[in-house]
């Protein structure tokens, strides 16, 4: 006779818990984490001691908000988020000549607005949307 084992499963994840946390909207607590991230970013990259941790960062939301108003979600925000690319870029250029990741003050208030705006797109989805436009961004990448 042939030896049987029983496989157990045990559930790593809630899954009920996890396809409603999904399908919500993202709560104010992660929210506010990443608001308090991306404005750190900004006002590092204004003072001259960002890193370019700081500036991926930065970039990453500027790519974000670009691809998601180019898929319907807030179409006003394209324009301020080629600007920052073009902010960010001058800094990268800046960077490579002083050594210093710095940002211009019209800069700073190009990539305040974009932070706004992007954070407004992020509350009007679902979270699981919104992960949807990080995967695209990254294919896109």
């Amino acid at each position: 006779m042939k030896k049987r084992t029983k496989r157990k499963i045990y559930p790593l994840v809630n899954t009920i818990s996890h396809a409603i946390e999904g399908a919500c909207f993202t709560d104010s607590a992660r929210l506010a984490e990443l608001r308090k991230a991306e404005l750190d970013a900004i006002d590092a990259l204004r003072d001259g001691r960002a890193t370019h941790g700081h500036w991926h960062q930065l970039n990453d939301m500027a790519s974000l908000a670009e691809l998601m108003s180019l898929k319907g979600i807030g179409i006003e925000v394209y324009e301020v988020a080629k600007k920052a690319e073009e902010y960010l870029k001058n800094s990268v250029l800046r960077f490579r000549e002083t050594g210093v990741m710095q940002i211009e003050e019209a800069g700073v208030l190009v990539l305040t607005d974009l932070q706004e705006y992007h954070d407004l797109q992020r509350q009007s989805i679902a979270r699981s949307e919104y992960w949807l436009f990080i995967k695209d961004r990254k294919s896109v990448v």
